[in-house]
């Protein structure tokens, strides 16, 4: 479970009691036996990639991208890792510079299309070396090298040990809820042990990916380096391999929902409006009147925080606040009693004859109105919509396995609709996007993934026809319900692909590779308390981020003492 949601704008619910979507309750034998038809189906009706893989690019070395580099160099592929900041860990690892509100949506098709972007594209600013002016630094905040959505008390929200990898566990001192800095440092920890920051080039960012006619994938990047005097460069970046791994993660692209003038209201008062990647100190919001919109964790996480220090915090959100699925109920439950919900909003500002701005009244489509607003944070989640892929991304779903094509559902539960085992990309395998599930994921979720492009990409496994996979895909269905997180649907999960890997190897009688596991069965009971003691979780929370503030408090004063009059 990730602390941000990519989806928080859902279409308004009925006006009823919520219910959770219907699903078929799958036995762990049925979700066996599928992966088993899986594997069986795959030997009849093997695909074959155009050449041997041997070179394999990961683009990412977040929490997914790590675990793909360390599986396919363990099976004894040449990897090479790409990561465009300036450290591993991702969305874990903070950033002091926050980037720009994206573009406001022009109307509802302008929002839901593909090729509409929050950041219109842009190249590296005049020659390079160049001076860190502030058109430089807008590029690499907003192109090359955006902050991420990581805050000052961001803490993980699945408990120690489900968070992290299965390949390492966590010190047997770490508590079971620790604030970002413990997190990150993982990811370093991890990286350093299994030795691959060799691998990983850094301060490279991704540009344009492709796969040419000799069955490479060629892909362009940009490296910066930041050179004495305030010098940046930018260097022009060219590599080919057999396969490609995009771990970029769910939470670069944040996403804002078309509004009537909410365009002229971001206009006329552009330090008033924000999206909760912007979000960093909860004290930047002191005394202030805060409207917060969205309904999942990460417009609970910031209403909690900003309602400590704010004189009056509002939520507005879609549809009925009551949710018929279990973590959200968990994570609403933690919405402090003086936080004001509301409904969502019809219109930012009251609009003259000629669509200009005459108010900042916000007006609520249950024709109410909130007067005042100091700051308007939008919690409405990402929409990851890869742009490097360029005329490869399509919404067409007629082109599920059409070669060369990555199709995106735009409608609804916004995501990829062309993956298998929400791993390969059906229409080209040699392609995988790994960190972007079509259900809410743990961490361990990516080493299923990871240990699944090892297998497939060594040869050591294979996968059906991309026809065969979308048939398997269709008629079998996920193994559990998408909005569940918990020991039980973890297994399954994992089971649904592990089984099918580990036939493969039984098949061929691969006695050098092991038996694949999931995540185990004695952690069920830790899931189950962690939804039981969640208010108790939410209050040492608190009392942790006073300290590690008082302590920066401290170090900031101590500084200012230090330094000569």
């Amino acid at each position: 479970m990730t602390n941000n949601n990519k989806n928080d704008s859902a279409p308004p619910a009925p006006a009823q009691a919520p219910q959770a979507p219907p699903f078929e309750e799958k036995s762990d034998e049925r979700v066996f036996d599928e992966a088993i038809e899986v594997a069986e189906e795959a030997l009849r009706h093997p695909h074959h990639f155009d050449r041997p893989i041997q070179r394999v690019i990961v683009v990412g070395a977040g929490p997914a991208g790590l675990p793909a580099a360390k599986a396919l160099r363990d099976m004894g592929l040449h990897v090479t890792v790409y990561e465009r900041a300036d450290t591993v860990g991702g969305n874990w690892a903070f950033s002091e510079h926050t980037q720009a509100f994206p573009r406001v949506p022009e109307s509802e098709a302008d929002q839901d299309d593909l090729r509409s972007t929050g950041y219109p594209p842009a190249s590296p600013p005049g020659p390079s070396p160049v001076p860190l002016s502030d058109d430089v630094h807008a590029f690499l905040a907003n192109h090359h090298q955006p902050p991420t959505a990581c805050y000052l008390d961001l803490f993980n929200n699945t408990r120690v040990p489900m968070l992290g990898s299965l390949e390492m566990g966590w010190p047997a001192d770490t508590p079971e809820y620790v604030p970002h800095t413990c997190v990150h440092q993982y990811y370093k920890d991890f990286a350093a042990k299994f030795d691959l920051l060799p691998l990983i080039h850094f301060n490279t960012s991704l540009d344009h990916v492709k796969k040419a006619d000799d069955g490479h994938w060629h892909l362009a990047l940009t490296k910066v380096t930041r050179l004495v005097n305030n010098q940046v460069q930018f260097e022009a970046v060219n590599d080919t391999a057999d396969a490609v791994v995009i771990a970029t993660g769910e939470y670069h692209s944040p996403f804002v929902p078309h509004v009537a003038g909410l365009q002229q209201f971001q206009a006329a008062f552009p330090e008033r409006v924000l999206h909760t990647k912007q979000f960093r100190d909860p004290h930047d919001y002191t005394g202030k009147r805060v409207l917060v919109i969205g309904s999942n964790v990460s417009a609970m996480d910031v209403s909690r925080l900003v309602e400590k220090t704010a004189a009056k915090v509002y939520l507005s959100f879609r549809g009925e606040f009551e949710s018929p699925v279990p973590i959200l109920r968990v994570v609403r439950g933690t919405l402090p009693p003086t936080v004001e919900k509301r409904a969502f909003v019809q219109q930012f500002g009251t609009l003259d004859a000629n669509g200009n701005l005459v108010d900042d009244t916000i007006h609520l489509v249950d024709g109410t109105a909130l007067e005042n607003i100091d700051v308007v944070i939008w919690a409405t989640g990402y929409r990851n919509k890869l742009p490097f892929l360029g005329d490869m991304r399509s919404d067409d779903v007629k082109e599920l396995t059409t070669p060369g094509k990555v199709v995106f559902n735009t409608k609804g539960h916004w995501g990829i609709a062309n993956l298998f085992k929400d791993t390969f990309v059906m229409s080209e395998p040699s392609l995988a996007i790994v960190g972007c599930p079509s259900f809410i994921p743990t961490t361990m979720t990516f080493d299923t993934q990871a240990r699944a492009l090892a297998r497939v990409w060594s040869g050591k496994a294979t996968l059906p026809t991309p026809e065969k996979m979308l048939e398997l895909r269709t008629r079998h269905g996920p193994p559990c319900a998408p909005f569940l997180i918990d020991g039980p649907a973890d297994r399954k999960r994992a089971m649904a692909t592990l089984a099918w890997l580990n036939h493969h190897a039984e098949h061929a009688q691969l006695h050098d590779v092991p038996t694949l596991v999931g995540p185990p069965k004695e952690w069920d009971p830790l899931w189950e308390q962690s939804f039981v003691t969640w208010n108790e979780h939410i209050k040492d929370q608190e009392r942790q981020a006073k300290e590690l503030r008082q302590k920066r408090l401290n170090a900031k004063i101590n500084a200012t003492a230090t330094v000569p009059a």
